[in-house]
């Protein structure tokens, strides 16, 4: 449940990784490792369940072994049903590209190992996918395009 702690506590203004850059997983999963370790410790939690929960979630990206693969495929399920309205809504805002925002949906699938979680995530996909605009027609240059240009890309569209 805690994989995730850090996105509760934004850090320093200017101190984090873009979520696209290289590195943010990695970045994000340590962040998470030393909060929910910190916290556990504060709980007397036992140093064994310290070390095995922060090795969780320190791969919880990428996954490596059974409970880990286990903990990703939690991780993918939960974003593609909770997270695609807010990767939606931050598209619709000019926040972020479809495409980025599509990039994101597959990745999440993609990255599924697990037979059964892939059945599962399928939908969960095709509903998130659903929810960008097919921006496959409108190009920023549509607006700026010659005439001709524009009734080509109007004719292409209509035939969708």
């Amino acid at each position: 449940m805690a994989h995730d702690i850090e996105r509760a506590f934004p850090p320093p203004k200017d101190t984090a990784p873009s979520p696209t850059a290289p590195g943010y997983h990695d970045w994000h999963q340590d962040r998470s490792m030393r909060m929910i370790a910190r916290w556990l410790g504060e709980q007397g939690a036992a140093a064994e369940l310290i070390a095995e929960v922060g090795a969780l979630v320190r791969v919880h990206e990428g996954g490596g072994w059974p409970d880990a693969e286990l903990l990703q495929a939690a991780d993918s399920l939960s974003f593609l049903e909770v997270q695609s309205e807010l990767f939606a809504a931050r598209v619709e805002a000019g926040e972020l590209e479809p495409a980025q925002a599509r990039a994101k949906f597959h990745f999440m699938y993609d990255r599924l190992r697990d037979r059964r979680a892939r059945e599962l995530a399928g939908p969960l996909l095709a509903r998130s996918l659903a929810l960008l605009p097919d921006d496959d027609w409108i190009k920023p240059t549509t607006l700026t395009a010659s005439r001709e240009e524009r009734k080509d890309a109007s004719v292409r569209t209509s035939k969708l």
